[in-house]
């Protein structure tokens, strides 16, 4: 069987939630757990997003998976997709 052959994954759904460690990002990553979003946080503190991943989803029983970046910067966005694709979010 060759790779054309084989039918593609579709993504796993997730709401990815940019500046979620504080603000505005912080808020709609607590309202769209509780509408029982999976959600992927985005932010460039690996330390606050990993503090913020656990208590929303203790919180709202939501899957939280966080991806630290830099968005300013092209590798950042590049770190970002990768992660989303090793994560299934991202075909």
């Amino acid at each position: 069987m060759n790779d054309t052959n084989k039918e593609a994954q579709p993504a796993r759904p997730a709401t990815v939630i940019t500046g979620a460690t504080q603000g505005v990002g912080k808020a709609l990553a607590y309202e769209f757990a509780r509408g029982g979003h999976t959600l992927v946080l985005v932010a460039r503190s690996e330390t606050a997003l990993a503090e913020e991943a656990s208590a929303i989803s203790q919180t709202c029983d939501v899957e939280v998976t966080f991806i630290a970046a830099d968005l300013s910067t092209p590798e950042g966005c590049a770190h970002i997709e990768a992660a989303l694709q090793h994560h299934g979010f991202y075909a």
